[in-house]
């Protein structure tokens, strides 16, 4: 007996298996498509309106990488299950909805009716037209002061970018525009660079209300920015496009502002102060950028007005480039001149203090290096005169740190120690004969008598104005109290 072949048994079984695949893998493939129109949808909503989003490079960016990927997408997506409310939900009838996700595809028929030429053309108006505002603005800025031109500069790039973000997307929409916007940045740049050499040093706010020593709190300003740079975190986004180094900082503002109450007492719980800091990048050594900045103290109820601060951030287009030269490289300063005076004051004081030390500790000295005895026979023949010298450059450095540089604590050691020696070495008892104004005789008397402490005790004051000298001299600029 002939034996049977199995195969027209199992033929179909085989069918029946073949038909299930292909249905799952129809299935995976309706899922697979299902769930990508979704993330399409949802990644298309900033570009559905102008007001969505930010219109920057990120965002055109963002717009081309999402045409390129739905283009293909919705054609072939169109072609295997149509395009209208009907022809989707019989596409996608019996089919699990992907993952976490509620939206079908017959909801959707909008997106897939995207016009995606014309919504281009949309969106570069949108670009256009930021642009154009932002022209205004830079029209409207008219015979800015020099920290504001390189504001109007700004106004001026921004406008272009705008514009040339808009001709990428469609050309000719912008042309006549991005042409006055080159020529405005061209005439604003160049405006900007001859005035930059005149922009300087801003320094501490003379009517700053306090409490607080300016200098002292530019410090602890410097030393939170340094610590967050250390510690990788940042202020809030940096202006300009460069590495950003703190190098000096001022106190700008006039008093300490209350920034957070409590909600019933309504007790101040943080304050804010402003300052105005330079930093170095890595572009230009020459170029130092100039931001003016809130810095807060710690949120507590009943806080104090003091340091140290906890973190800050900077104000919204108040910056501007100048030049490093004008920054005074102390890190705080009430300015670059004042800087530049301070180290002529410094010399002066150091050198006096060193001379009147020797002048009154020359017995000493005498003994120990006499090899120098022609140093101090010249330097005691002008005892007097450096007793008036000390007195006059204590008295004047005294005044410029704690009127003009409003950090009276800067230079008080050496300051008071010149004051002291001076008195010592000066003929009160003689200056008081020669006045004859009654109240200057009456002022003279008061301060012979305390010169009269002082003077059984020149040499110690000799010592201590040596070794202050020395030191101010080496480490001027510190504070030194």
């Amino acid at each position: 007996m002939k034996q049977r072949k199995p195969f027209p048994i199992l033929c179909p079984f085989i069918v029946l298996v073949l038909f299930f695949s292909v249905a799952q893998t129809a299935s995976a493939d309706k899922t697979s498509d299902w769930k990508k129109l979704v993330e399409l949808n949802d990644a298309y909503g900033p570009f559905r309106s102008a007001p969505s989003a930010t219109h920057d490079a990120e965002f055109v960016s963002a717009w081309e990488k999402w045409r390129d990927e739905f283009t293909p997408f919705v054609q072939d997506f169109i072609k295997q299950y149509g395009s209208s409310r009907d022809e989707l939900l019989k596409s996608f009838e019996g089919v699990d909805p992907p993952e976490g996700i509620y939206l079908q595809p017959a909801n959707l028929e909008d997106l897939l009716s995207v016009d995606t030429a014309a919504q281009q053309k949309t969106i570069a108006g949108w670009l256009k037209k930021d642009g154009d505002e932002v022209y205004k603005r830079w029209e409207n800025l008219k015979n800015p002061s020099k920290e504001k031109l390189e504001l109007k500069a700004d106004w001026a790039r921004r406008a272009l970018d705008k514009y040339i973000m808009a001709e990428k997307l469609d050309s000719g929409v912008a042309a006549d525009a991005k042409k006055k916007a080159e020529k405005a940045l061209e005439e604003s740049e160049a405006v900007l660079k001859k005035s930059m050499a005149d922009l300087k040093w801003p320094g501490n706010n003379p009517d700053f209300e306090g409490p607080g020593d300016p200098d002292a709190l530019s410090a602890e300003a410097l030393k939170l920015l340094r610590k967050m740079k250390a510690e990788g975190k940042q202020w809030s986004k940096p202006e300009y496009d460069d590495e950003h180094i703190p190098v000096a900082a001022c106190l700008i503002g006039s008093n300490w502002e209350v920034y957070k109450k409590e909600p019933i007492t309504q007790v101040p719980r943080q304050y804010s102060l402003k300052f105005f800091v330079a930093f170095k990048g890595t572009k230009s050594p020459d170029i130092a950028y100039g931001y003016n900045m809130y810095f807060y103290t710690q949120e507590t109820s009943g806080v104090e007005k003091s340091a140290p601060f906890y973190y800050c951030n900077s104000e919204q287009y108040a910056k501007y480039k100048m030049l490093m030269k004008n920054v005074p490289s102390g890190g705080t300063g009430s300015s670059a001149s004042s800087g530049f005076f301070g180290v002529i004051y410094r010399l002066l004081l150091s050198l006096l203090l060193i001379g009147g030390g020797i002048a009154a500790w020359n017995v000493f000295l005498r003994e120990k290096l006499p090899q120098l005895s022609a140093l101090y026979d010249a330097l005691a023949g002008m005892k007097t005169a450096l007793g008036y010298a000390l007195l006059i450059v204590g008295i004047l450095d005294l005044l410029r740190t704690a009127i003009l540089s409003l950090s009276p604590l800067a230079n008080i050691l050496p300051q008071l120690a010149a004051l002291a020696l001076g008195l010592t070495m000066v003929s009160v008892k003689g200056l008081e004969e020669k006045v004859g104004h009654e109240k200057a005789k009456d002022a003279l008397t008061k301060v012979r008598g305390f010169a009269a402490i002082l003077e059984p005790r020149q040499v110690l004051l000799g010592q201590i104005a040596l070794a202050l000298g020395l030191i101010h001299l080496i480490i001027g600029g510190a504070v030194l109290f």
